[in-house]
Protein backbone atom coordinates (compact mmCIF):
# COMPACT_ATOMS: atom_id res chain seq x y z
CA UNK A 1 0.00 0.00 0.00
CA UNK A 2 1.14 3.23 -1.22
CA UNK A 3 0.70 5.79 2.10
CA UNK A 4 1.03 9.21 1.97
CA UNK A 5 3.02 11.70 4.03
CA UNK A 6 1.40 14.83 4.98
CA UNK A 7 3.24 17.50 7.09
CA UNK A 8 0.78 20.74 8.69
CA UNK A 9 1.04 23.64 7.08
CA UNK A 10 0.79 26.75 9.10
CA UNK A 11 -2.33 27.88 10.01
CA UNK A 12 -5.13 27.19 11.80
CA UNK A 13 -8.28 28.70 12.88
CA UNK A 14 -10.25 26.67 16.31
CA UNK A 15 -13.60 27.70 16.33
CA UNK A 16 -16.53 26.14 18.30
CA UNK A 17 -18.11 24.67 14.84
CA UNK A 18 -15.57 25.06 12.00
CA UNK A 19 -11.55 23.46 12.13
CA UNK A 20 -9.72 24.34 8.83
CA UNK A 21 -6.42 22.99 8.13
CA UNK A 22 -3.53 22.69 5.19
CA UNK A 23 -1.27 19.73 4.67
CA UNK A 24 1.61 19.54 2.56
CA UNK A 25 2.53 16.36 0.55
CA UNK A 26 4.98 15.09 -1.77
CA UNK A 27 3.05 16.90 -4.80
CA UNK A 28 -0.15 17.85 -3.56
CA UNK A 29 -1.67 20.23 -0.79
CA UNK A 30 -5.12 19.16 1.00
CA UNK A 31 -6.84 21.46 2.26
CA UNK A 32 -9.39 19.91 5.05
CA UNK A 33 -12.40 22.65 5.47
CA UNK A 34 -16.40 22.09 7.36
CA UNK A 35 -16.67 21.30 10.91
CA UNK A 36 -15.83 19.11 13.75
CA UNK A 37 -19.97 17.65 12.15
CA UNK A 38 -18.35 16.62 9.11
CA UNK A 39 -15.21 17.50 6.63
CA UNK A 40 -14.27 18.29 2.79
CA UNK A 41 -11.16 17.78 1.44
CA UNK A 42 -9.97 19.40 -1.67
CA UNK A 43 -6.16 18.16 -3.28
CA UNK A 44 -4.66 21.37 -4.79
CA UNK A 45 -1.70 19.79 -7.09
CA UNK A 46 1.64 21.88 -6.59
CA UNK A 47 2.32 21.60 -10.52
CA UNK A 48 -0.84 23.23 -11.11
CA UNK A 49 -0.54 26.21 -8.76
CA UNK A 50 0.15 29.05 -10.98
CA UNK A 51 0.02 32.04 -7.55
CA UNK A 52 -0.58 32.44 -4.64
CA UNK A 53 -2.94 35.42 -3.75
CA UNK A 54 -2.87 37.16 -0.57
CA UNK A 55 -5.78 40.08 0.06
CA UNK A 56 -6.09 42.34 2.67
CA UNK A 57 -9.86 41.73 4.27
CA UNK A 58 -11.03 45.23 3.89
CA UNK A 59 -13.68 45.34 7.09
CA UNK A 60 -14.98 43.26 10.23
CA UNK A 61 -18.37 41.21 8.79
CA UNK A 62 -20.66 40.21 11.77
CA UNK A 63 -22.10 36.95 10.92
CA UNK A 64 -25.92 36.80 11.95
CA UNK A 65 -25.52 34.54 14.66
CA UNK A 66 -23.23 37.30 16.30
CA UNK A 67 -25.87 39.79 15.85
CA UNK A 68 -28.04 38.50 18.32
CA UNK A 69 -25.61 37.43 20.80
CA UNK A 70 -23.87 41.08 21.37
CA UNK A 71 -27.13 42.80 22.23
CA UNK A 72 -28.16 39.66 24.30
CA UNK A 73 -24.79 39.75 26.59
CA UNK A 74 -25.13 43.80 26.76
CA UNK A 75 -28.98 43.33 27.87
CA UNK A 76 -28.18 40.28 30.40
CA UNK A 77 -24.95 42.26 31.73
CA UNK A 78 -26.93 45.21 32.25
CA UNK A 79 -29.78 43.76 33.99
CA UNK A 80 -27.16 42.04 35.99
CA UNK A 81 -25.29 44.74 37.20
CA UNK A 82 -28.17 47.08 37.49
CA UNK A 83 -28.65 47.99 40.56
CA UNK A 84 -24.81 49.44 40.52
CA UNK A 85 -23.71 52.80 38.71
CA UNK A 86 -20.81 50.20 36.58
CA UNK A 87 -23.54 48.98 34.38
CA UNK A 88 -22.89 51.58 31.88
CA UNK A 89 -19.56 51.71 32.18
CA UNK A 90 -19.39 47.30 31.45
CA UNK A 91 -21.55 47.88 28.34
CA UNK A 92 -19.44 50.66 27.15
CA UNK A 93 -16.68 48.46 27.67
CA UNK A 94 -17.83 45.39 25.53
CA UNK A 95 -19.10 47.60 23.29
CA UNK A 96 -15.26 48.87 22.82
CA UNK A 97 -14.11 45.36 22.73
CA UNK A 98 -16.16 44.27 19.73
CA UNK A 99 -14.84 48.04 18.15
CA UNK A 100 -11.41 46.71 18.50
CA UNK A 101 -11.80 43.29 17.54
CA UNK A 102 -13.41 44.49 14.33
CA UNK A 103 -10.69 47.12 13.76
CA UNK A 104 -7.57 44.50 14.46
CA UNK A 105 -8.88 42.10 11.94
CA UNK A 106 -9.45 44.74 9.22
CA UNK A 107 -6.04 45.75 10.20
CA UNK A 108 -4.36 42.38 10.22
CA UNK A 109 -7.00 40.07 8.76
CA UNK A 110 -6.45 38.76 5.28
CA UNK A 111 -7.79 36.20 2.92
CA UNK A 112 -5.31 33.31 1.01
CA UNK A 113 -5.99 31.94 -1.97
CA UNK A 114 -4.27 29.76 -4.52
CA UNK A 115 -4.32 30.22 -7.76
CA UNK A 116 -5.10 27.33 -10.27
CA UNK A 117 -5.81 26.71 -13.60
CA UNK A 118 -9.38 25.80 -13.26
CA UNK A 119 -9.59 28.68 -10.07
CA UNK A 120 -8.97 30.21 -6.91
CA UNK A 121 -9.05 27.88 -3.74
CA UNK A 122 -9.24 29.74 -0.84
CA UNK A 123 -6.92 28.34 2.56
CA UNK A 124 -9.43 29.23 5.27
CA UNK A 125 -6.95 28.04 7.82
CA UNK A 126 -4.77 30.84 7.00
CA UNK A 127 -6.48 34.53 9.03
CA UNK A 128 -3.67 36.85 9.90
CA UNK A 129 -0.67 37.94 7.74
CA UNK A 130 1.80 36.69 9.92
CA UNK A 131 0.23 33.06 9.08
CA UNK A 132 -0.15 33.73 5.37
CA UNK A 133 3.84 34.57 5.27
CA UNK A 134 5.13 31.96 7.42
CA UNK A 135 2.70 29.77 4.53
CA UNK A 136 4.02 31.13 1.84
CA UNK A 137 7.01 31.04 3.06
CA UNK A 138 7.00 26.69 3.30
CA UNK A 139 4.95 26.15 0.62
CA UNK A 140 6.96 28.52 -2.20
CA UNK A 141 10.29 26.50 -2.68
CA UNK A 142 7.87 23.35 -2.63
CA UNK A 143 6.14 24.94 -5.48
CA UNK A 144 9.07 26.39 -7.15
CA UNK A 145 10.61 22.26 -7.21
CA UNK A 146 7.62 20.82 -8.22
CA UNK A 147 7.57 23.17 -11.49
CA UNK A 148 10.99 23.10 -12.74
CA UNK A 149 11.23 19.11 -11.67
CA UNK A 150 10.92 17.19 -15.21
CA UNK A 151 7.78 15.28 -15.36
CA UNK A 152 8.08 11.41 -14.02
CA UNK A 153 8.11 8.84 -16.66
CA UNK A 154 6.24 5.37 -15.77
Amino acid sequence: MNSVRYKRLPGRIMGFVATPSAWLAGDHILIIGGSRFNETYQRVYLKDIRALILRKKTRFIFQWPYLFLIPALVTLLSSVLATRQSAGVVAFGLLLLVIGIGFATAQFGCVLYLNTAVGNVMVRSVASRITARRFIAAVTPVIESAQTRPPETT
